[in-house]
């Protein structure tokens, strides 16, 4: 199965998941399948490493447009709203492409729709001007070259330069080199697995970066690749729930072992490679879900900054009752209660 057909398979996904905990109309919405420069960049950056760099330019091209500004930006807001409103509305892109401006009736709907208020529209706008990021919205969507591009790039020079050095840095790191290039091991990149939530039915998706299997031992590793801003990468684990995420993959390669290595075992735990993207010259940084955390938030009772969180089998639960009654206003426990129960202080 490819990307796009992962993509386009109708089951929950980690990022479905994460979506729903933090609001069923989230989920009900489907924002998490937005593609955002971020993660335009992470399937980019799985393309080079695992299908290399031809694949890479095949699949995608850059622009030489470097937006000083990141997605959550008032600028990053407005840039995007612009890009969806042109790609919805052809004549409003063949406007912006012919004149090479955006017209004031087409800023005041991306303002408004990107929630901008009225004191930051000056200064958003400027930064949008400073940018030239105009010629980024029309590089983003030029029909003509998505014919045969799935995704467009910012900067060719700085993010193709980045992309290099992350790959090099996990494939001569110790820890990744033994995932990746290990003569000893049978390695499967981008492993997909469709199953089935025991407890409730639901449809799951997963798809591993990498999966490594030692036939010697009769051991089946996996290993996901992260980037990551933040110098903690022990933040980035919680604040993006990547715990669910390893706790979601860890019950697909179960799965995926079953069906195709039948009597061997996988390793405890669950290993995430972080690399930084301010200082790529350093080397990856291992962090590991001990088995104990992993089966935690699976069943068991864990806890996020000291408070009560619920275990992936009691979300997928809420979830089955949020489907079989179609009500997305409110999370379950908040209308089952009539309100939400605070848990501030538990024995």
């Amino acid at each position: 199965m490819t990307r796009e057909e992962y993509f386009k398979t109708d089951a929950v996904s980690r990022s479905a998941l994460v979506a729903f905990v933090e609001h069923p109309s989230f989920f009900l919405s489907k924002g998490y399948e937005k593609e955002s420069r971020a993660l335009i960049f992470g399937d980019a950056f799985d393309c080079l490493m695992f299908d290399g760099k031809k694949v890479l330019e095949d699949r995608f091209r850059f622009s030489s447009i470097v937006l000083p500004y990141s997605d959550n930006t008032n600028a990053g807001k407005f840039t995007d709203e612009l890009i969806r409103i042109c790609k919805e509305n052809p004549e409003q892109f063949q406007k912006v492409q012919a004149n090479n401006k955006i017209e004031d009736d087409l800023i005041g709907v991306a303002m408004e729709a990107a929630d901008i208020n009225v004191k930051s529209q000056e200064k958003t706008l400027q930064q949008f001007n400073d940018a030239n990021a105009v010629q980024y919205v029309i590089d983003m969507i030029d029909p003509m070259c998505l014919k045969s591009k799935e995704s467009i790039l910012l900067n060719s020079m700085r993010e193709s330069l980045l992309m290099s050095r992350y790959a090099h840095l996990f494939q001569t790191y110790p820890d990744g080199t033994n995932h990746i290039i290990d003569n000893h091991m049978e390695h499967f990149h981008q492993v997909v697995v469709l199953f089935d939530h025991p407890l409730t039915g639901i449809k799951l998706k997963v798809m591993l970066d990498i999966v490594s299997v030692d036939h010697s031992r009769k051991r089946i590793y996996k290993v996901d690749l992260k980037t990551t801003s933040n110098a903690n990468p022990q933040y980035s684990l919680f604040e993006y729930r990547y715990d669910i995420q390893a706790g979601l993959y860890s019950m697909g390669i179960e799965k995926w072992r079953d069906d195709n290595f039948p009597g061997y075992d996988c390793s405890t735990g669950f290993e995430f490679l972080f690399v930084h993207k301010s200082t790529p010259s350093i080397e990856p940084i291992k962090v590991i879900m001990s088995q104990n955390d992993v089966d935690t938030i699976i069943s068991g009772t864990p806890k996020k900054y000291g408070q009560y969180i619920k275990n992936i089998h009691t979300m997928l639960s809420d979830l089955k009752w949020h489907m079989d009654n179609d009500e997305w206003s409110y999370p379950k426990d908040f209308i089952l209660n009539q309100g939400y129960v605070a848990k501030i202080y538990e024995v």
